[in-house]
């Protein structure tokens, strides 16, 4: 007697028998065909035990609508320390007089969905590179740069961190740390970047910019540079701006 099992694609056992000479005192064989159908069975239901880690918070700044577990990585803003999630989406950024070739470095960039942007802020100072080969370079306002990041969560003036390790003309390798921190030292904004192309006529440097959330604390006030109050630290304007 052998045993067939017929598997279908929403796996639906069928099977069949059909007795045989050969196989009628085999029970051997009938053995091996039900522990087939046993692995097929244990396999499948790992593929549908699959799980997907992430944040399942729907109030947290970093909730994965497609997570089935949550990791525990979950960004909940307090709503009564003013915090808010600031939410950035992907971008690019233009790098112009790569090293200092043509006056001081500067950099700015851009929201892809037009939600957001940082004007042109000044380069301040490249470290040593570490133990592991990152070098990180600061870029911040100046008389003529006013790196301020505009964006409906903030609003201010901002100071900008790359870390990345250098390549073939000490420019990034890989993958960019990407950050703007407040003039309290707070994290505005943090993803990863890369770099895209280089004009070597202009000494020109573009990248990109992914889309990132994080938590802020909002501060009220004139964000105005040229207002008679501006106040550097608000992140949000309440319209007393005296202009």
């Amino acid at each position: 007697m052998v045993v067939f099992l017929h598997i279908t694609n929403n796996l639906l056992i069928k099977t069949s028998i059909m007795k045989t000479k050969q196989n009628k005192t085999n029970p051997r064989r009938i053995l091996g065909y039900l522990m087939a159908f046993a692995m097929v069975l244990f396999t499948n239901g790992n593929a549908w035990a699959q799980t997907t880690a992430g944040c399942t918070d729907v109030a947290a700044c970093n909730y994965d609508g497609l997570a089935t577990v949550d990791d525990g990585s979950c960004n909940v803003p307090n709503s009564a320390l003013s915090e808010v999630c600031c939410y950035l989406s992907a971008g690019t950024w233009i790098n112009l007089n790569v090293g200092g070739n043509g006056g001081l470095p500067t950099i700015s960039s851009s929201g892809d969905s037009f939600d957001w942007s940082m004007s042109s802020s000044a380069w301040v100072s490249t470290s040593a590179p570490d133990a592991n080969g990152f070098v990180t370079v600061v870029y911040a306002s100046d008389v003529n740069n006013s790196s301020v990041l505009t964006s409906s969560c903030y609003t201010g003036e901002v100071v900008v961190t790359l870390t990345y390790i250098p390549g073939l003309y000490d420019m990034p390798s890989g993958d960019i740390d990407y950050q703007l921190t407040d003039l309290n030292g707070n994290l505005v904004y943090s993803s990863v970047s890369a770099m895209g192309t280089f004009d070597q006529s202009t000494f020109t440097l573009t990248g990109t910019i992914e889309a990132s959330s994080s938590i802020i604390v909002v501060i009220n006030g004139c964000t105005n540079s040229s207002a008679c109050n501006y106040d550097g630290l608000a992140t949000v304007d309440d319209g007393s701006c005296n202009v």
